[in-house]
C-alpha cells in the first residue's frame, strides 16, 4: 500500500479487489462521520445479535424460555 506525505497526496484514489466478507460488510456497515454514537450504529448493524447469541447460549445449556 502506498504511503504519502503532504506534498504527494493524490486527487483520487481507487481501491483494489476485497475480500468478499470485507466487502459484504462494507455495504451495511456503520458509515464513518454519521451522527449517532457508535454502539447505535452497531445496533442499527447487527440488529437483534445479541440476543440470538444468548439465546444459543442458554439452549446450548439446556434453559428453555417460557412461551
Amino acid at each position: 500500500m502506498p504511503v504519502y506525505n503532504a506534498k504527494s497526496i493524490p486527487a483520487e484514489v481507487h481501491s483494489s479487489t476485497k475480500d468478499p466478507e470485507v466487502a459484504a460488510f462494507l455495504k451495511t456497515g456503520p458509515v464513518l462521520g454519521a451522527h449517532k454514537p457508535i454502539h447505535a450504529q452497531r445496533v442499527e448493524h447487527n440488529g437483534d445479535a445479541k440476543d440470538t447469541c444468548r439465546e444459543a447460549w442458554l439452549q446450548g445449556r439446556g434453559v428453555r424460555r417460557a412461551a
